[in-house]
């Protein structure tokens, strides 16, 4: 019986490691999402399931507008700061079906199944505004930051794979940051779609 009790003992032990094994080899080590391993996978797996079933996926590319700035400002430490809170106020705006992952360096991807593109920009232009209106605090020293948001949905833009998606959601994402910064342009082959932001407020 003791040796029986000890077997079991160390299995339970064994499966718990091994599912903290799983945990770290698909979450990132600052912000705790899931890492970019793990969102290839999903935005695959997703898209699949996607044209399967007929219904409409988007991505959200996210990244912070001038982050260079606030490391050579604050600090590396801060910026490790900012981008913890960050990935705090990104899970905050989504629902319990929908995956934030750190695509790498500042930059978060968000994965919308069954969303089409105007809620998909509601999201965004949410979760864009809540990131401006909020205060970061580092040392005693307060400031705030802004992101510029990239779009794409399947299947409303002819993704033609799981990669294309990723990659338009990319394209709009710089395409926003070259038109002025914090805000959110959908992909459009003929342009693009912006919600309320910086471009707006100007004119």
């Amino acid at each position: 019986d003791e040796l029986e009790s000890k077997v079991q003992e160390r299995t339970s032990e064994l499966a718990e490691a091994n599912a903290k094994l799983r945990e770290l080899s698909i979450t990132d080590d600052l912000t705790g999402l899931f890492n970019h391993r793990y969102l290839i996978r999903a935005i695959e797996a997703e898209f699949m399931r996607t044209i399967r079933y007929k219904r409409s996926f988007s991505m959200l590319l996210l990244d912070v507008d001038c982050f260079k700035d606030v490391n050579d400002r604050y600090g590396h430490s801060c910026g490790d700061a900012v981008l913890i809170k960050l990935a705090s106020l990104t899970r905050g705006c989504l629902r319990n079906s929908d995956m934030v992952a750190r695509y790498g360096g500042d930059e978060i991807a968000i994965l919308l199944p069954e969303t089409e593109k105007p809620m998909a920009l509601e999201v965004a232009d949410k979760l864009r505004a809540l990131i401006e209106e909020t205060s970061f605090d580092w040392q005693g020293k307060v400031f705030s930051i802004t992101c510029s948001i990239g779009i794409a949905t399947a299947p409303d833009d002819s993704i033609a794979d799981w990669n294309d998606l990723l990659e338009k959601a990319d394209q709009a994402l710089y395409k926003g940051k070259g038109a002025g910064r914090n805000v959110v342009l959908s992909y459009n082959p003929d342009g693009g779609h912006s919600s309320t932001g910086e471009q707006q407020r100007r004119s």
